[in-house]
């Protein structure tokens, strides 16, 4: 008799760099406290350099999924488990109009539109505070 033998397991598909460095991007985010302006303050910061690594991404069609597959869900996160600030200059009030920002300034592609319903669930209430 043969004994079965389990292939063995696939190594994990490694992400091209540039969505490597948003994936590590990504990670950095939190959902800032009402009153935590240094945390708020580095969240701007690593949302800019997504921008950044969006415009790059956004002609490979293939990579752009994949972007907004790890960008959005954290993005939406923060929206929805963060308390709404309306202090004008707060940082946390900065950080979360730049993510809305962020998502309406996305472009119209087939790697967006795979989202809209996940995107409409978390603003909808946001409009309602």
């Amino acid at each position: 008799t043969t004994a079965a033998t389990a292939a063995p397991p696939k190594p994990p598909v490694a992400l091209p760099p540039a969505l490597q460095r948003v994936s590590d991007l990504v990670k950095k985010l939190t959902t800032p406290s009402t009153g935590s302006s240094s945390e708020a303050e580095e969240n701007i910061r690593v949302l800019d350099e997504l921008k950044t690594l969006e415009a790059q991404l956004v002609q490979n069609e293939i990579n752009f999924s994949q972007y907004m597959q790890i960008v959005i869900p954290t993005l939406l996160q923060c929206l929805q488990h963060g308390q709404p600030c309306f202090e004008l200059n707060s940082p946390v009030q900065t950080f979360r109009h730049s993510i809305l920002e962020f998502i309406h300034r996305l472009p119209m592609s087939e790697a967006v539109r795979r989202h809209v319903d996940a995107i409409l669930l978390a603003v909808v209430p946001l409009m309602e505070t």
